[in-house]
């Protein structure tokens, strides 16, 4: 087999398969991310490489001169169910009134993280918190463009890479399309997040049921990882002392064209644009928000402008002016573009490949 991108290329988007050719198929590449593959017998016919935001030369284009805000949700329990400022729910919940589908990120019962659809408020809690993960998305892109094309409304949220596959993948903007990119610092490898899971599960002798990768318990600005059993209490630690999360926030595991990525900085991919809003100047009225978290948000589009407004008698919101923005992006290397490394990647994967489990000692 080979593959469409170059490792340090592809993004995990998977707009390629999902275009549904015989000759193509996703699977997890030695370094436990999700990579495209194209099989012997491929015909060449270039159904994938159009759709390929890295291949294809077809570019979305945008002049809307974007917005920016600090937010939160008024309702305190959507607040703190969310690692941000819950204006991802409050959007969704627009949708959902709307008799429309929201797809988000959620874990099945095997901790695996997928994107899913939603159609129900109830639903709705197990696709809000931060999972930092890249989400397999496959299949989701062909279930979306049926729905848009029926005139049932839609909320997409993913990472920008996966919002650009989307679009990319649909060809044209449909006017029932919400889309909403996550602000990231990098994907890091699902193959080393299910080593940490099989390396807890078997250091307590208990299968994990959830894991929350920051909760508000300690407030908005400690990053405390909850792993939560079947059948035993729960434990939480701050991230950074944990295998993976000391491995997620020094780089060391992200996938390599999140080196290079081209979606960070202020030029966003989706309609709207969801964040922390690190940085928040003291004399902002949502300052004290802070414990409970506040969100950075850019509309990008007119599109976006609209559901924004939809959304502001649910809101706390604040308008940002430049040098606010520039004290969010000094905060938050989502927003600024620019690449990075870390030296010890190729070593932590070879010995991965040997050994996970060695590897995160």
């Amino acid at each position: 087999m080979t593959i469409l991108c170059a490792n340090d290329e592809c993004t995990g988007c998977l707009a390629c398969v999902s275009v549904g050719c015989d000759f193509l198929s996703a699977a997890y590449n030695m370094e436990g991310f999700l990579q495209p593959f194209v099989h012997e017998g491929c015909t060449q016919c270039g159904r994938c490489s159009k759709v390929c935001p890295n291949v294809s030369l077809e570019k979305t284009s945008n002049n809307y001169h974007p917005q920016y805000y600090a937010c939160s949700a008024k309702d305190e329990q959507i607040l703190m169910r969310s690692t941000s400022g819950g204006i991802f729910s409050v959007l969704a919940m627009q949708i959902l009134k709307k008799d429309g589908v929201v797809y988000g990120a959620a874990f099945n019962d095997r901790m695996e993280l997928k994107h899913i659809a939603v159609d129900k408020e109830d639903m709705l809690p197990q696709l809000c918190g931060a999972k930092y993960l890249q989400s397999d998305i496959n299949g989701c892109y062909g279930q979306i463009r049926t729905y848009l094309n029926g005139g049932c409304p839609i909320l997409f949220c993913g990472l920008p890479c996966q919002v650009e596959g989307l679009s990319h993948f649909l060809g044209r903007n449909y006017p029932g399309l919400l889309t909403v990119d996550l602000l990231c610092k990098g994907a890091p490898s699902p193959g080393v997040f299910f080593a940490f899971v099989a390396q807890l599960e078997r250091k307590y002798g208990e299968k994990i049921a959830n894991i929350t990768f920051r909760d508000k318990s300690a407030g908005w600005g400690k990053a405390v990882m909850g792993v939560f059993f079947k059948n035993r209490d729960f434990i939480k630690a701050p991230l950074t002392m944990t295998t993976f999360g000391s491995a997620f926030s020094t780089n060391l595991i992200i996938r390599r064209s999140c080196y290079h990525c081209k979606y960070r900085g202020l030029n966003r991919t989706g309609d709207i644009s969801l964040g922390d809003f690190w940085g928040i100047n003291a004399s902002s009225k949502l300052y004290k928000q802070r414990s409970k978290g506040v969100s950075f948000l850019s509309v990008n589009t007119a599109k976006g402008s609209e559901y924004f407004s939809e959304i502001l008698p649910f809101i706390n919101h604040e308008s940002q002016d430049a040098s606010n923005i520039s004290a969010a992006v000094k905060k938050n290397s989502a927003l600024r573009p620019g690449s990075y490394s870390n030296s010890m990647r190729t070593s932590f994967f070879k010995l991965f490949h040997f050994n996970p489990q060695m590897a995160l000692t």
